[in-house]
């Protein structure tokens, strides 16, 4: 079925499916697990910092960044967050769903630690091999880098597939349309809201 009017040929769900609920979560929860391990390879204090500080980006931040002002808001979105969040947080009828989405930046730690002592590591077994001291690299930690960055590709690719393009928000979510940021925030119309 092709909607004419914006161009998609996939309808908007009104509640996704476990199924990609549960897959984003497992991606996650593999890419938490290796980003765990490379900082407390690091030091134990900072991958407990690092914990905390995930807890409180998903469910503190991620709800008062984007949650609230989703069409989403009390149904079952492709994370899962949806209903919970409605009986958690009021929702923000003022605000497009992109509105504060520059705040997002807080959770580009979440990331970035991992993916830079997790190169550091990589690196220096990288520089043993080249120096023919092959018995410093090891697959753990070592492989795990590369693993890392493929976890983050293939979650991001997923959802992209399964969960954006069915999203009744692709089209005022810088995730999926990256225009939506040019435009400064400012309202474009929704597909249609999810039924009740």
């Amino acid at each position: 079925m092709q909607d004419v009017a914006h161009g998609f040929s996939i309808p908007p769900l009104d509640r996704y499916p476990w199924r990609i609920i549960l897959f984003r979560w497992l991606l996650l929860a593999v890419e938490a697990s290796i980003a765990v391990k490379f900082i407390i390879g690091f030091r134990f204090e900072l991958a407990v910092i690092y914990i905390a500080y995930g807890v409180i980006c998903l469910f503190l931040l991620l709800p008062l960044i984007r949650c609230v002002r989703c069409s989403y808001y009390g149904k079952r979105c492709n994370f899962g967050w949806g209903v919970w969040v409605s009986k958690v947080f009021p929702r923000d009828e003022v605000n497009s769903q992109s509105a504060f989405y520059g705040y997002t930046i807080l959770f580009w730690p979440l990331r970035l630690l991992p993916i830079i002592l997790g190169f550091q590591v990589f690196l220096n077994g990288f520089i043993g091999v080249l120096s023919w001291e092959f018995e410093q690299f090891q697959i753990i930690p070592h492989g795990l880098f590369p693993a890392y960055l493929l976890t983050i590709f293939l979650h991001r690719r997923f959802y992209r597939a399964a969960a954006c393009v069915k999203c009744h928000e692709r089209l005022n979510c810088p995730v999926y349309n990256c225009g939506v940021m040019l435009a400064h925030g400012s309202r474009p119309e929704r597909m249609q809201p999810p039924a009740a």
